[in-house]
């Protein structure tokens, strides 16, 4: 099971400038501030599991996977 530090190492490869993250119970989203209202794009949020580190689309997250939110913290 991944922390979020180990987790926003992986995001960080795909997203530059992370200034947030909410933590999901088997997710962390990262976002930057230009990717919390945006629906797709470069600068669309990134969701890394808890489980395996493996990265995922927010579509694919919110449709087949969405866990509970625990918390949302700024950087």
């Amino acid at each position: 099971m991944l922390n979020m530090n180990e987790a926003k190492d992986i995001a960080s490869s795909r997203l530059k400038d992370i200034s947030g993250c909410t933590e999901f119970s088997n997710a962390y989203m990262f976002f930057n501030p230009r990717s919390e209202n945006v629906i797709g794009g470069f600068d669309m949020p990134v969701f890394v599991l808890k489980e395996s580190g493996k990265v995922v689309l927010a579509f694919e997250y919110y449709t087949t996977m969405a866990g509970e939110v625990i918390r949302t913290i700024q950087f």
